[in-house]
């Protein structure tokens, strides 16, 4: 066997090694599955246990309102000139009662703080729950989502930066932000109680989709879009005018260590109508 060969050999396997560490996932676009750039390379890949079956309804604490209260306190305390708010205002009974009824959280192991999650079971904020103060690395409302492993002790946040904030009207509750484009993943380990949260990485024009944090391995999946408008061919301008995707959407997959260094990168899907990917999870 010639030496180049028995080097090609090497390089396939370790290719196949590096594949079958990637995680399966699946893309839709109007609610239909989207076929992959290597259907069979991704049925090959692992799916983990899903953390988010951990989840208990927030209704059960009886401190619930007071959780409630402090989130919705701090969710527009975003270093701005808060002088041209309108007057804070104690949250009613009525929000208290919509936000318990919605909301779900995960207790973090071996801590006195619960992940929040709100509708949707998205993530919103690390609470501490003795002081019932809200933890995020950037205001609640530039909080895009949370992933968090399935043993609950790492988590990861999804941010973009809140520019401007208006309102309409004389509420808190009426109100607009821009945000800035680029998207910051923020890291905290909370078996470390001195560690704060750590910049992992930006994107600068994709938008996070989904997020594998290992329990204890420093590396995190990746799933992420970027999108472009597909209007050169005029027929679309039609066809986006009544309702159809106007934007195509290319998905990349990363494995990316602590410090930001991308380890690897999957092309998963290109030049997709709009729509979404998620992780396949038990």
């Amino acid at each position: 066997m010639s030496k180049m060969t028995t080097a090609l050999g090497a390089a396939l396997l370790l290719a196949a090694a590096a594949a079958a560490h990637a995680q399966q996932v699946r893309v839709f676009s109007a609610g239909k599955p989207v076929a992959l750039q290597d259907e069979l390379a991704n049925e090959n890949r692992g799916h983990p246990r899903d953390e988010r079956k951990a989840r208990r309804p927030l209704s059960e604490r009886s401190d619930a309102p007071a959780i409630a209260a402090a989130y919705t306190s701090a969710f527009l305390r975003c270093g701005l000139d808060e002088s041209k708010y309108p007057p804070a205002k104690p949250i009613t009974p009525e929000e208290t009662s919509y936000f318990v009824k919605d909301a779900t959280y995960i207790p973090v192991p071996g801590t006195a703080k619960a992940i929040l999650l709100g509708e949707y079971s998205r993530g919103k904020a690390i609470v501490d729950l003795d002081k019932h103060k809200i933890l995020t690395p950037q205001c609640p409302a530039g909080v895009r989502t949370i992933f968090w492993s399935y043993g609950g002790e790492r988590i990861v946040f999804a941010t973009q930066h809140v520019n401007k904030i208006d309102f309409h009207g004389a509420s808190r509750a009426l109100w607009t932000a821009k945000f800035g484009r680029e998207q910051v993943l923020h890291y905290l380990d909370s078996t470390r109680p001195d560690a704060g949260f750590k910049k992992v990485m930006s994107l600068p024009d994709e938008k996070v989709l989904d997020i594998l944090v290992p329990d204890k391995l420093d590396y995190l999946w990746v799933l992420s879009q970027s999108e472009r408008m597909d209007l050169r061919d005029p027929k679309k301008w039609f066809k986006a005018a009544s309702g159809a995707p106007a934007s195509k959407m290319d998905i990349t997959l990363r494995k990316v260590d602590l410090q930001g260094q991308v380890l690897e990168q999957v092309e998963i899907a290109k030049s997709v109508p709009s729509g979404t990917a998620h992780f396949v999870r038990e």
